[in-house]
């Protein structure tokens, strides 16, 4: 493991236990947990949570979680995926393989299996697959547009053989928040200095056929699905989202950017997931808005 990994797993560890210190569970929501989703005991494992007493079938929001694809599991993220059951949605929370052990595209592959399994159990679990949506942040967001665009772009598909296409496994929306989208410009940006962790990410060193088919962004198609991207001033990924937007509108996607945080009260990468933060909450509210909207056409 590169330096630049056990940094971001050490960092980020400490960075969550402090966010969520003191977290209790809602008790207006229902969970089934670990459930198997694909063939690895410990990583293909996800948590379905739904509003307590909801009855018939419900929108479907699919979390994948950030963590630069060496770190993280749905544990993590259980405080902000059951406070979105409790606004009247089925949430799945799946963990996916992390590198250097598993590089990709094994996390891009689980991604895939997360969807087939939402679909293959929509009755059992009550879920409404016409009102399907991708939640994503940093390395998450990442992987749900790229997941997305490897189900509208059939280059970008044949990349990907262990990945399987089909019209059911297209998002009705995304909810991008903080993530990177092309990681042949952060490359060309960083250079050397990025080299040991894309080794670690791709299992060998990087070429740039392997790190184009890390970079989404450059393979989106008018047929892309309506995505709300959010950043924020204090986002060390910031010219990522920017980066995105410029596309979405120039394929004539529909697009909601939002760029949070003041000078005075700057925000940082994925500030949305502290649910004590006023400005966090805001953001919720407005992607929730915006899937709301979604629905309604």
């Amino acid at each position: 493991m590169s330096l630049t990994s056990h940094i971001v797993r050490t960092l980020f560890t400490i960075g969550d236990l402090k966010r969520d210190l003191g977290w209790v569970p809602p008790t207006n929501v229902e969970a089934v947990e670990n459930v198997s989703y694909g063939s690895c005991d410990k990583w293909h494992l996800l948590d379905l949570y739904r509003p307590k007493g909801a009855e018939g079938k419900l929108p479907v929001l699919l979390n994948i979680h950030g963590g630069a694809w060496v770190y993280g599991d749905k544990k993590v993220y259980a405080p902000y995926c059951m406070y979105l059951a409790t606004q009247g949605f089925a949430v799945v929370n799946a963990s996916y393989r992390l590198a250097p052990k598993h590089t990709f595209p094994a996390p891009l592959e689980d991604v895939g299996a997360m969807v087939e399994w939402v679909v293959d159990h929509a009755e059992e679990y009550g879920l409404d697959l016409s009102n399907l949506f991708f939640v994503g942040d940093s390395a998450g967001a990442h992987l749900a547009t790229a997941y997305a665009a490897i189900q509208l772009n059939e280059a970008y598909a044949n990349s990907f053989p262990g990945i399987k296409v089909d019209e059911r496994f297209i998002p009705k929306g995304l909810l991008l928040n903080c993530g990177v989208f092309d990681m042949e410009v952060e490359w060309k940006k960083q250079g050397r200095a990025l080299t040991p962790f894309l080794s670690d990410l791709l299992g060998e060193k990087p070429t740039v056929e392997a790190v184009k088919q890390m970079s989404p962004a450059q393979y989106i198609t008018s047929e892309f699905p309506p995505v709300h991207l959010t950043t924020s001033n204090g986002d060390f990924l910031r010219k990522h989202s920017y980066r995105l937007k410029e596309v979405l509108e120039k394929k004539g996607v529909e697009v909601v950017f939002k760029d949070y945080g003041e000078k005075k009260k700057p925000q940082g990468h994925v500030f949305h997931l502290n649910l004590k933060n006023k400005v966090g909450q805001r953001c919720n509210k407005d992607q929730l808005l915006f899937v709301k909207q979604i629905m309604e056409k």
